[in-house]
């Protein structure tokens, strides 16, 4: 037989998960704020490759870039 049962109310059943809900959400304001950061670093390290003329590594930090960016405004 259990003797150690937690017992939760539907009130501190739905604070918990407001709690966790409103974590999750500052988490991905974070996330999305470093994407954002970090499409602008590699937007500028795509420029330096395209006048070193650096062909395939420009092109692939410009979709790097890109996609980082998408993510951050979504």
């Amino acid at each position: 037989m259990r003797t150690n049962l937690v017992v939760e109310t539907i009130e501190e059943r739905r604070e918990r998960l407001r709690e966790e809900l409103d974590a999750r959400k500052a988490t991905l304001r974070i996330v999305k704020g470093l994407c954002l950061w970090v499409s602008g670093a590699a937007m500028i390290l795509s420029a330096v490759a395209g006048m070193a003329e650096m062909t395939y590594e420009c092109a692939l930090t410009g979709l790097v870039a890109l996609v980082a960016l998408l993510y951050g405004l979504a």
